[in-house]
């Protein structure tokens, strides 16, 4: 009887002092395709993002459209109140014929992964890192495919998981339904699984949807799932943020010095390899309040390890400044150390006009880079004309992130001349002359 009453008071005491540790949640939508300026599904998206919930979207590539990055922009430039990325767009095949990836040779499979992921870096302008097939059927030959592309590091509830896995490869398997059937949203069926799961899958839960096929009441009861994970404390996180939480290395070392009295140089080193990573850079006058000043992929930094950035655009700033950086992705990403800067002469309200353009080096022969602030963030287009105004090319389309930006085009195709490129960003046009010898 005595250790029948010590059991039962060390139960209570356990359970007592014990709590519960919310999984995270990976939303995992399926078959997107944007079509004619509309995305399929915007409803749910657009809920997601008013409540700044993480979630990614699965596109079929030979899907995309000319229009595909206007419209998917406003989505990929979405970030939370920390300035996180909200969307990520992940593989979801080329052309979506069941099975693409299962029972298929090495050099079909091989063709249809490479040319997606073409397709999406041209299209969208971005570099996918996460991978899930259609209708989820795929063999060990998908996995030799993935594991060939650096750039990937997630794959979805993959069929056949290797018992020796890459280390750069993490595979996502940890499905909790929320459709009852493909396409049928039920919320009573979800709160059954999570509740059947969430003491196994106590690190994450990856959900599936086809939100393109949603009625009023299935995106309801979406909604009902989403705010009953809340309510559970969980913690929203992206495919391929999931992964930079397991490896990001802290912290990233900033350096910056003083070049001029009216410009600065911010570098730093990033120890993170094959990682893509998008750099938000903040610069401060007491070190309290803190301004975005640029947002730079790593495409706008050669991949180099040591890395760079000028500050040429300093407003209301006289005699200090200080700076600090971060990775846009990972949960547990902090900031680098803050470097404090005095010496700084800078009249104030002297900075950049909205879309004032700065072309270096002048004169160019192969390559320029392109330079301006944006009060926005928006999608950008920049096109290349003759002194006498005609078309000559293209020179680059991308989303970006308000303040500076720099883009580096080539050049290398023109003859020597004078020519003009014209930067569009919304309802703001400015131009700037290229001489190139």
């Amino acid at each position: 009887m005595k250790s029948f009453v010590i059991s039962i008071l060390c139960l209570l005491y356990f359970s007592s002092n014990y709590t519960f540790s919310a999984p995270k949640i990976i939303i995992k939508l399926d078959d997107m395709n944007p079509l004619n300026s509309k995305v399929r599904g915007y409803k749910a998206m657009d809920f997601l993002i008013k409540n700044e919930v993480k979630f990614s979207f699965g596109v079929i590539a030979n899907k995309l459209d000319k229009n595909a990055l206007r419209t998917l922009s406003s989505y990929l430039l979405a970030t939370d109140k920390n300035g996180d990325k909200l969307f990520e767009i992940w593989h979801h095949g080329f052309d979506h014929i069941i099975p693409e990836f299962k029972n298929r040779d090495y050099a079909y499979q091989k063709k249809h992964f490479e040319d997606a992921d073409k397709i999406v870096l041209e299209k969208l302008k971005l570099q996918m890192n996460s991978f899930g097939t259609p209708g989820n059927a795929s063999d060990s030959i998908t996995n030799i495919v993935i594991s060939e592309n650096s750039k990937y590091h997630v794959f979805m509830l993959a069929q056949n998981i290797p018992t020796i896995q890459n280390k750069s490869l993490l595979y996502i398997d940890h499905y909790v339904e929320m459709e009852k059937g493909v396409g049928n949203v039920n919320y009573k069926y979800f709160v059954k699984n999570y509740e059947s799961y969430k003491n196994r899958y106590t690190d994450y839960m990856i959900l599936q949807g086809h939100p393109n096929g949603w009625t009023d009441a299935q995106l309801e009861d979406f909604k009902r799932i989403i705010f009953f994970l809340k309510t559970q404390g969980c913690e929203f996180t992206l495919p391929y943020e999931y992964y930079c939480d397991l490896v990001l290395k802290y912290p990233i070392k900033l350096n910056v010095n003083l070049i001029t009295p009216k410009q600065t140089k911010i570098t730093w080193i990033d120890e993170n390899e094959n990682i893509d990573l998008t750099y938000k850079i903040e610069r401060s006058v007491d070190s309290t309040e803190w301004k975005s000043i640029s947002t730079l992929k790593n495409a706008n930094l050669n991949n180099s390890n040591n890395s760079s950035f000028y500050d040429s655009n300093i407003q209301n700033v006289d005699g200090t400044c200080f700076y600090r950086i971060r990775p846009m992705i990972g949960n547990k990403t902090g900031f680098s150390n803050v470097v404090k800067v005095s010496g700084l002469d800078i009249n104030k309200d002297s900075g950049l006009a909205t879309m004032e353009i700065e072309v270096s080096p002048v004169p160019t022969k192969d390559f320029a880079l392109i330079k301006y602030q944006l009060v926005n963030s928006g999608y950008v287009k920049c096109n290349l004309y003759n002194i006498e105004g005609r078309y000559v090319k293209e020179l680059f389309e991308d989303i970006q992130y308000k303040g500076f930006n720099q883009v580096r085009v080539d050049l290398s195709d023109l003859k020597p001349g004078i020519y003009v490129c014209e930067v569009l960003c919304q309802n703001s046009i400015s131009k700037k002359k290229i001489i190139i010898n």
